[in-house]
């Protein structure tokens, strides 16, 4: 699994890498905190494993709030 974590400084240009290589993107939107976001993961890398057109991109949303409110994620 190859799973992007990413921050304000990265984001859209690990987005758009995917986006032009022709894949699905999902954004997962976690905190290391949240058990509820660990046990998501695992079913998350399955998904991905079993599909080479998606890749799954990882946002702190304690690190990076600004990305997750800018898809109306909130804590």
């Amino acid at each position: 699994m190859t799973l992007f974590e990413v921050d304000e400084g990265n984001c859209e240009e690990v987005m758009d890498g995917e986006f032009s290589k022709g894949k699905t993107v999902i954004l997962k939107f976690a905190s290391e905190f949240c058990e509820a976001c660990s046990a998501l993961e695992m079913e998350l890398e399955q998904v991905e494993d079993n599909n080479e057109n998606i890749s799954i991109i990882s946002v702190d949303t304690n690190d990076s709030p600004e990305i997750a409110e800018s898809f109306d994620v909130y804590q």
